[in-house]
């Protein structure tokens, strides 16, 4: 054997171990949740069940249902079991539906902390609903928010992720009316939360939705938008430090203003230190994006903040950390000061005051902010979300929550 052959035989096992070595880093690709089975999320026999997790014995209950990286069911009954647990509510119920997507390095095994943290929230929320006489019922989307498990190297799948999110969405539209559909047959009202990527699933298959619905909504008397509200897909939409451009949003931010009340059905939450969407999303989309054409545009005529904004940078800059589009700011309601919950505002809306949300306080940036439909929040304050996954925090947590009640208290 000479040198030369030696080397390529040296050169084909090396390439053979690393390819071994890259496929046992690959996480599961087939469904974690396969049974149907009732259990509290603690429980072994939660490892593979799909329907009614219970983190206190019949206090919320969260179905589970998993997509494919093509946006398809990873098991078709899971849809229909997530249909029955539904149908076995009734409009005296009074039931909410929370949908929520998680989103890089997540999915639905057990161990997951987004699925145990999205239990407990429902959990919770079902608590304060109770004294309301509603109902909670949680859906949690997974889908293969990592890729390679690989602790450092799945850094690297943050651009690989972003466009299977963004695929997964697109091609789930389908699955999200059917779960609506569900959910509108016993009258509930229906929440959908999407953080990191999942903000990128939900607005990827709900975008063009909600632009119609926009459109739809443009001249209508504010008891006929709310009327309009019970029959669209989604009566609020929540994104939490959402991963997609600002760009994907210009179509449908000029349709969003001019409401009566202070009930915006779109809402985006985004920490200042959330790295991933601050520092990391733009580096990537810069280089990305280097070579396409681009010209200066306005977003909205009627607000001179969005006039003259350069498209390349709405295309690399994420949602919550594009400053002409935020709205409001959220921080911690301190003591004495005056504001009023989100309820004083439900048939008249203050355009320009602070809205309080349970120990958090909302402050307009614009003027008639509180108007629009949408509302792209900023977070300075790392006690309420903290960087790009903190977005757990009993302060932020109980903030969502009195956002869901006041749609489901209707």
């Amino acid at each position: 054997m000479n040198g030369i052959q030696l080397v390529c035989r040296s050169m084909r096992a090396l390439l053979m171990i690393a390819s071994i070595g890259f496929l046992m880093a690959c996480v599961h690709l087939g469904p974690y949740r396969v049974a149907e089975k009732p259990c509290q999320l603690d429980d072994e026999a939660c490892n593979a069940s799909a329907n009614e997790l219970y983190r206190s014995a019949g206090n919320g209950s969260v179905s589970i249902v998993e997509l494919d990286d093509q946006g398809r069911p990873a098991k078709s009954e899971q849809i229909a079991w997530a249909e029955k647990a539904l149908s076995r509510y009734d409009k005296a119920d009074h039931l909410a539906v929370l949908v929520f997507v998680h989103g890089w390095h997540h999915d639905a095994r057990q161990n997951d902390k987004n699925l145990r943290e999205f239990v407990k929230a429902v959990d919770q929320l079902q608590t304060t609903a109770s004294t309301l006489k509603q109902t909670v019922h949680g859906i949690y989307i997974g889908w293969r928010g990592e890729s390679i498990s690989v602790p450092g190297v799945n850094v690297l799948t943050f651009w690989d992720r972003k466009n299977s999110a963004h695929e997964v969405g697109e091609t789930a539209t389908d699955i999200f009316l059917r779960l609506d559909s569900a959910a509108r047959a016993v009258d509930a009202t229906r929440v959908y939360i999407g953080h990191s990527f999942g903000g990128a699933v939900v607005y990827s298959a709900l975008n063009q939705l909600m632009i119609e619905r926009s459109m739809r909504m443009q001249g209508l008397a504010e008891a006929e938008r709310s009327a309009d509200a019970r029959r669209s897909v989604a009566e609020l939409v929540v994104l939490v430090n959402p991963a997609f451009e600002a760009m994907k949003t210009v179509p449908l931010v000029p349709l969003t203003s001019g409401f009566a009340a202070c009930r915006p059905w779109l809402v985006s939450f985004t920490a200042e230190n959330d790295w991933a969407t601050g520092t990391t999303f733009p580096a990537g989309r810069f280089f990305n994006t280097l070579f396409e054409s681009y010209a200066d545009i306005t977003v909205d005529a009627n607000d001179p903040t969005l006039r003259n904004l350069s498209e390349r940078r709405l295309d690399y800059t994420a949602l919550g950390h594009m400053t002409e589009l935020q709205t409001h700011d959220l921080s911690q309601h301190a003591v004495g000061a005056e504001s009023k919950g989100m309820a004083a505002y439900k048939t008249g809306c203050d355009s320009n005051a602070s809205i309080a949300l349970g120990s958090t306080v909302l402050t307009p940036r614009k003027p008639n902010a509180n108007r629009l439909s949408f509302w792209n929040v900023y977070v300075e304050d790392d006690q309420i979300i903290d960087g790009h996954n903190g977005i757990w925090k009993p302060i932020f947590v109980e903030a969502l929550s009195e956002l869901v009640m006041q749609h489901v208290t209707r």
